[in-house]
């Protein structure tokens, strides 16, 4: 092995990391995947350079470095760049590194002629070539782990740079300047003021009388220590947030959007507020940041930027969060409301998602309490049962909860699944996945198997995308409305397709039954139509004596289904 994969090894488990993924090549990262295996940190082969960035994207999902993707140069780059992206959007620190030319070699010796800086520049948060003392791996690792964390990507040569640097990107369309965190050189620490804003904050609190919480993701990662069901007062939390606080606790409120219905909780929850107290609330980690007509304070530790359309009257950037947290909790603990309120909103979301026997939150609920008192990390693909899945799965941190919150990545849950399983052993990993998140990464399946990984996927199909299919009722393709006939709606009997343009419709697939192939690539595997058959499949799972991976299939009513969230969001 050469002497370099053998240093740059070494300093990657320095840096954190734990685990490797990737598509290897036969040069230099090859090299560094043996070198690696040697000082204990094992590799697992992807079949797709993306799935192998989500991997190890999930490993880092707390924002601390602990994975790497390893790939080859310039198409081998390329296929990074998706998961790179998801990991942008969830905020996932992960580093994935490519093998490259030297900075000086000729146009003519390269016959992958990709610019890795450019590609690098869409998604990662940061990017360097390797120098000869190694020196830009700890910057790297810093900067993906620094909020907001992201990754960040690695080029390798056999010959290195005599000096190298990393070069920071600012997040695609954000605005904000190149890594956008507060504290570097030549910008201020605090955009508002910094304590004069946290005193207009903590003015406003002690003037409501109805104040409430909203929570973004930088609560899992800086606040864990805090206890925010028993400040007293509705506790919410964005999407990326889940978890932060205790969602069986009395003053749970759910997660917010921006995207408001009926039973959304800025309709049914912030509508009572008098006041809303955002922590970390960011405009990446909702749809539309009209949340609420009641007066906003945030308080955070990021690029103010991030804090912008919400129409907040006091923006406090706090160096030290923890500290300014614990004055508005104590401020806020002075009012108590909302318990009896949350219970009756409850029992109106209870009443929305479990008006049928059989719909996903059936399914989850059952799942959830089969397993309850195991340690359980639920990851949720996006689709309609994703929002059912952030409503009726109650997690008591984040840890027990990963999902696409901010990106909505279609088919981000499997390979969130198979890094989480390898990152936590002793955890049992549910995936829910639908139609369309299923099909890209069948080999990853088959290396779940291979790893005799402690994972479950709850396949939840409906026959086509549902999300697609509820979005686009009105409108026809070919002259046909979506799933029906032009005279009835009703779906069309007879031979798939008919009716439709050549291919079939585009929010339906012809055959989406995955069990009996799940079960051929060595899956335990069923498929369930009622409560009564997903009680049988689920009594055939045990956590601690798993030998294979179990793959659920739960088939659904396709109207029923495209309903099911339409009073949620």
């Amino acid at each position: 092995m050469s002497e370099l994969a053998r240093r740059l090894a070494g300093e990657l488990v320095r840096a954190g990391v734990r685990h490797a993924f990737g598509v290897a090549g036969s040069g230099i990262s090859y090299d560094l995947i043996a070198c690696l295996a040697e000082l204990g940190v094992p590799y697992y082969p992807a079949a797709h350079e993306a799935a192998a960035a989500l991997m190890a994207g999930a490993c880092g999902r707390d924002g601390r470095l602990r994975a790497a993707a390893i790939g080859i140069k310039g198409p081998g780059l390329a296929n990074f760049v998706p998961g790179m992206l998801a990991n942008r959007y969830e905020a996932r620190a992960a580093l994935t590194v490519s093998e490259s030319y030297p900075s000086a070699a000729p146009a003519y010796a390269m016959h992958k002629r990709a610019d890795h800086a450019a590609l690098a520049s869409a998604a990662a948060k940061g990017y360097a070539r390797l120098d000869r003392e190694l020196r830009v791996v700890g910057s790297l690792a810093e900067l993906a782990a620094r909020e907001t964390p992201g990754p960040v990507h690695l080029d390798i040569a056999e010959e290195p740079e005599d000096a190298a640097g990393v070069r920071c990107f600012s997040a695609v369309g954000s605005g904000l300047p190149a890594c956008g965190e507060p504290g570097e050189p030549g910008e201020a620490a605090g955009s508002d003021g910094g304590r004069r804003a946290l005193e207009r904050a903590l003015e406003a609190v002690r003037r409501s009388e109805r104040p409430a919480i909203v929570l973004g993701s930088v609560a899992a990662r800086r606040l864990g220590s805090f206890r925010w069901d028993r400040i007293g007062v509705p506790v919410l939390t964005t999407a990326a947030a889940k978890g932060c606080v205790d969602e069986r606790s009395d003053f749970y409120g759910g997660i917010v959007t921006g995207e408001i219905a009926k039973l959304s909780p800025e309709r049914s929850v912030l509508r009572e507020a008098d006041l809303v107290v955002g922590i970390g609330l960011r405009n990446t980690e909702v749809v539309r940041t009209a949340l609420t007509e009641a007066e906003i304070v945030i308080a955070d530790h990021a690029a103010p930027g991030l804090n912008a359309g919400f129409g907040a009257s006091a923006v406090a950037h706090a160096d030290d969060l923890e500290a300014a947290c614990a004055e508005l909790a104590e401020a806020l603990s002075a009012k108590s409301w909302g318990a009896e309120y949350l219970r009756t909103y409850w029992r109106d979301v209870d009443r929305e998602l479990f008006r049928g026997s059989w719909l996903p939150a059936a399914a989850l609920r059952e799942t959830q309490e089969r397993l309850e008192g195991k340690e359980t990390i639920l990851t949720a693909d996006t689709g309609l049962f994703c929002t059912v899945a952030e409503t009726v799965w109650k997690a008591r941190r984040p840890f027990e909860y990963c999902g696409s919150g901010n990106g909505r990545f279609m088919g981000i849950s499997v390979p969130s699944a198979i890094g989480l399983a390898v990152a936590h052993p002793n955890a049992t990993v549910v995936c829910v996945a639908g139609d369309g998140g299923i099909r890209p990464y069948l080999a990853e399946l088959k290396l779940a198997v291979a790893c005799k990984l402690r994972l479950v996927v709850l396949y939840m199909t409906d026959g086509g995308y549902g999300s697609i299919r509820r979005a686009t009722a009105s409108r026809t393709v070919g002259g046909v409305p979506t799933g029906g006939r032009p005279e009835t709606g009703r779906p069309e009997t007879g031979r798939p397709g008919a009716g439709m343009p050549p291919g079939g419709h585009p929010a339906e697939i012809a055959d989406s039954s995955w069990y009996r192939p799940m079960a051929a690539l060595g899956w335990e595997a069923a498929r369930a139509e009622s409560v009564r058959q997903l009680r049988r499949a689920l009594a055939r799972i045990d956590p601690d004596r798993m030998e294979a991976p179990f793959f659920l299939e739960l088939a659904f009513d396709k109207a029923r289904y495209t309903s099911m969230t339409v009073n949620l969001r």
